[in-house]
């Protein structure tokens, strides 16, 4: 499965991004909102039991998920669309 893999890849990126962004450094984070193309690329279930694991003890950890679909990506790809922290 290779949502584990990319549950990984996606915990760097919103670790590196919550470093350098003042807006989410140190803060807990409430909602990440992920997008994907067609055909899908991740399933949902599969990424968020592997990913909710990598989150604890993190400023992820209490964070809601939402999935949308881009019907206009053709690609599959999967991506961050956005980061709400609990003081949004």
């Amino acid at each position: 499965m290779h949502e584990s893999k990319i549950a990984e890849y996606v915990l760097e990126i919103l670790k590196e991004t919550a470093d350098s962004d003042d807006d989410l450094r140190g803060k807990d984070v409430k909602k990440i909102t992920f997008s994907q193309g067609i055909p899908p690329f991740v399933v949902p279930d599969s990424f968020e039991f592997y990913f909710t694991e990598l989150i604890r003890g993190t400023q992820f950890e209490n964070a809601a998920f939402e999935y949308l679909t881009d019907e206009g990506d053709l690609s599959g790809g999967f991506y961050i669309q956005s980061i709400e922290t609990m003081e949004d």
